[in-house]
C-alpha cells in the first residue's frame, strides 16, 4: 500500500486560488455554500491525491488510479483527476445529506436544509471522541438560518444571519457521521468548531458564503 503524500497545506489565499472553481462545482450540485466546502476540504487536505476531503470511499463509476494509507485501518482512493475527486466527494456528501442518517444530536442529516432553517441544537449533548481522540461531551449550539433573517434587516443583521446560516451547515457537518472526530479538538465542545474557525480566519465567511 502506497504512503499518502504529505504535501504541506497551502495558506488560505493559495488554497482558494487553486481550488475555488472545484468548490463552486460541488456547491452547485450539493446546494451548499462554497465557504463550507472550502473549509471542509481545507480541514481534510486530501487534494494531493486528488481526493478533496480525504474520503475513504470510491463511488462506483469514478476513476481511481490506486490507494494509499492503511496504517490506521483506512485506505484512501487516489482519484485519476481532481474532477474525478470532486465528483466522488459530491456522491459521498449526497450519501450523508439525504436525510436518512441521524447525527449525534438526533437530527436527520440534510445540510442544505440547515442553511435555510438553521441548526437548533442548543441544549443537546452527546458523548463522542473529538479530533484529538479524547472522549468528551459535545454540546450543541443553536445557529439561525437564512429563513430567520428579519424583514427589512439592517446591514449588520443581514451579515449576522448569513454567518449564522453558514455556521449551521458546519456544525451539522461536524455532528454528522462523516467525521469520527466531529471536527473539534482541544477544549472545544461544539461539533464543527474547527470548520467554523477556518471560515472565520480565512475570511471565507464573507467572501464565499454563497451557493454557486
Amino acid at each position: 500500500m502506497a504512503t499518502c503524500p504529505t504535501n504541506p497545506k497551502p495558506n488560505y489565499t493559495t488554497f482558494v486560488n487553486n481550488y475555488l472553481s472545484y468548490a463552486q462545482t460541488a456547491s452547485r450540485s450539493l446546494q451548499l455554500p462554497v465557504a463550507a466546502i472550502l473549509a471542509h476540504w481545507y480541514q481534510e487536505w486530501g487534494i494531493p491525491i486528488k481526493n478533496p476531503a480525504f474520503q475513504t470511499w470510491a463511488p462506483s463509476g469514478i476513476c481511481v488510479s490506486g490507494y494509499c494509507g492503511g496504517s490506521t485501518g483506512n485506505t484512501f482512493p487516489i482519484f485519476c483527476t481532481l474532477n474525478d475527486g470532486v465528483q466522488a466527494y459530491i456522491k459521498q456528501m449526497n450519501y450523508y445529506n439525504d436525510g436518512s442518517h441521524i447525527d449525534i444530536f438526533g437530527f436527520p442529516t440534510k445540510l442544505s436544509t440547515f442553511y435555510n432553517i438553521g441548526y437548533k441544537a442548543g441544549g443537546k449533548t452527546a458523548t463522542v471522541k473529538n479530533d484529538n481522540g479524547n472522549t468528551v461531551t459535545a454540546q450543541g449550539v443553536t445557529h439561525y438560518g437564512l429563513n430567520d433573517i428579519p424583514e427589512f434587516p439592517t446591514p449588520q443583521q443581514l451579515t449576522y444571519y448569513e454567518h449564522q446560516a453558514l455556521y449551521s451547515v458546519l456544525e451539522a457537518l461536524g455532528a454528522s457521521e462523516w467525521d469520527a472526530g466531529h471536527y473539534f479538538s482541544g477544549t472545544d465542545t461544539q461539533p464543527g468548531q474547527s470548520l467554523i474557525n477556518i471560515v472565520i480566519n480565512s475570511g471565507w465567511q464573507d467572501s464565499h458564503n454563497y451557493i454557486y
